[in-house]
């Protein structure tokens, strides 16, 4: 496993090295973005079941659409997790 990087512009080397690209033998790991253009990063883990069920999401079976923010729960190269939550009849699905 590679180390623990040590700036979150790091982080996305780190990872793509580590066991955190895949969920199974599907991808789960889907790159890092810039936030605001100043240097801010955020990762991007996600499943092809979970992308799927987003892109699908219709007034008829996907009820709605929740986003959730917290702060200092995350690694501490990163202040904040964000998560989406996609509520599919009567489940919700992270």
């Amino acid at each position: 496993m590679s180390s623990l990087p040590t700036n979150p512009r790091d982080a996305d080397a780190a990872i793509m090295g580590s066991r955190f690209t895949s969920l199974g033998d599907a991808p789960f790991y889907r790159g890092s973005v810039n936030t605001h253009g100043d240097g801010d990063t955020a990762l991007i883990f996600t499943s092809d079941g979970q992308l799927e069920l987003l892109r699908s999401c219709t007034v008829v079976w996907c009820t709605s659409v929740y986003v959730w923010c917290t702060f200092r729960v995350g690694p501490s190269l990163f202040c904040q997790l964000f998560t989406v939550f996609v509520q599919h009849t009567d489940h919700s699905l992270q």
